[in-house]
């Protein structure tokens, strides 16, 4: 099947050399000089390009080259309105992920020099659901993790976030606890991601770079909200558990403050709509006076916090090692039922946040629609988040005790907030 692929895109992509897709892929797909090992991953990488490109079946058929796709090819698919959809479920589209990719940051010379500028890129992306589906571009997610913690560690939120019709990047930074790389080099290194999505031969024909939307976790939270505050690409920013400036990393040449930057992005430009996911059991890892709720407050724009009081730290991620269990608290809540609330938070508030900004062709629209925030909002996106992570953390907390759980505090299980709606 594979090889019956690469077959494919050689016909018809190979026969003609003037596009820049052709160019730079034709030695990778189209040699037949290849044996063994080599040719088995030359068509791997070529079944993955026919993929991406996804021609329609229809044009398999056809000996001459295929004509150029309508106008009309680039509108954004339907998207079921926020009273239809299920963000609690995976979205409607397969997913597909491509081979680790490598890139050095260009930008981030002279402050980083050889290796040190490397990036290791896992990029997931939603296949088209039907031939007829006219879904590209998809919008652009970007999720930055935690200090030191690998971007493995969060694939099921990128997986979610395609199923539901975004491109989304996790990425790997060369560093090490002795050697690490600063807040604004690592902000320059999320920019050019961006810049690389849209420039990608491959990549640009199925992303729209003009609306991003940046998910991180833990230092990956700030450094997702000092991008957005430099990058007005950046539609919306969704944090998990962020942590800004602490004794660890204090306020300092190289390491500003995201919180400061969030009370003053509304200078000359609008603030980007902001949703953090906070744990009650950060401890130290999460100082009290750098946590998510000081991010929360300080958004002067769209906002919405969602508190879990029975959850720590790396619980967010797919996976915790002996490490992160033995240096932060881990709470009575499932590892499991906090990462499904997490994700139902990241793809409800990218959805309800960055669609509006794409128009019917394709391209950005300039400017929020202010109308969106609202009490249909409230109804429609908030309220329903709330129901959905109390009932899936007391039914968890319910199912460990084998009866009806009390409370170990007067605090709810889950504290929703949501502020500057219209």
């Amino acid at each position: 099947m594979i090889q019956t692929a690469r077959q494919q895109y050689c016909k018809l992509h190979c026969s003609d050399y003037s596009s820049p897709v052709r160019q730079s892929f034709r030695a990778v797909a189209c040699s037949s000089k290849d044996t063994g090992r080599t040719a088995r991953r030359r068509d791997l990488i070529a079944g993955s390009l026919l993929q991406l490109v996804a021609v329609p079946s229809t044009a398999l058929a056809q000996s001459s080259p295929p004509q150029a796709p309508p106008t009309e090819a680039a509108s954004v698919p339907p998207q079921p309105t926020s009273a239809e959809a299920d963000y609690t479920k995976d979205g409607p589209y397969q997913v597909h992920r491509l081979p680790r990719l490598e890139h050095t940051c260009a930008k981030c010379f002279p402050a980083c020099t050889g290796s040190k500028c490397l990036l290791r890129l896992d990029i997931f992306y939603p296949k088209r659901r039907a031939p007829t589906d006219k879904g590209q571009p998809f919008p652009l997610a970007v999720f930055t993790g935690g200090f030191l913690v690998a971007a493995s560690s969060y694939v099921s939120y990128a997986q979610r976030l395609a199923s539901w019709g975004w491109v989304t990047v996790l990425y790997d930074k060369a560093e090490t606890a002795l050697d690490n790389l600063d807040d604004i080099l690592s902000v320059n290194m999320i920019s050019e991601i961006i810049d690389w999505a849209k420039s990608d031969p491959l990549l640009g024909r199925i992303t729209n770079t003009d609306c991003a939307f940046l998910c991180g976790h833990s230092r990956g939270g700030k450094l997702s909200v000092l991008a957005a505050a430099r990058d007005e690409r950046v539609k919306a920013v969704c944090l998990l558990d962020p942590v800004d400036n602490t004794v660890w990393a204090p306020l300092g040449p190289g390491y500003p403050s995201a919180v400061k930057a969030l009370q003053s992005f509304g200078e000359g430009r609008q603030p980007v709509p902001l949703a953090v996911v906070g744990s009650g059991l950060g401890g130290d890892c999460v100082p009290s006076n750098a946590n998510f709720r000081y991010f929360y407050n300080a958004c002067t724009g769209p906002s919405l916090q969602v508190a879990l009081r029975d959850v720590g730290h790396f619980q967010f991620l797919d996976k915790q090692d002996m490490m992160q269990r033995s240096v932060c608290a881990v709470g009575s809540a499932s590892d499991a039922v906090v990462q499904h609330v997490s994700q139902a938070v990241v793809v409800a508030w990218g959805e309800a946040m960055c669609r509006q900004y794409i128009n019917d062709s394709g391209s950005a629209k300039h400017g929020l629609d202010q109308s969106i925030f609202s009490e249909a909002l409230r109804r429609k996106i908030v309220r329903p988040l709330e129901m959905y992570a109390t009932n899936a953390l007391q039914d968890d907390l319910n199912a460990k005790k084998g009866k009806k759980a009390k409370p170990k505090s007067d605090a709810p299980i889950v504290d929703v907030t949501a502020k500057n709606f219209v």
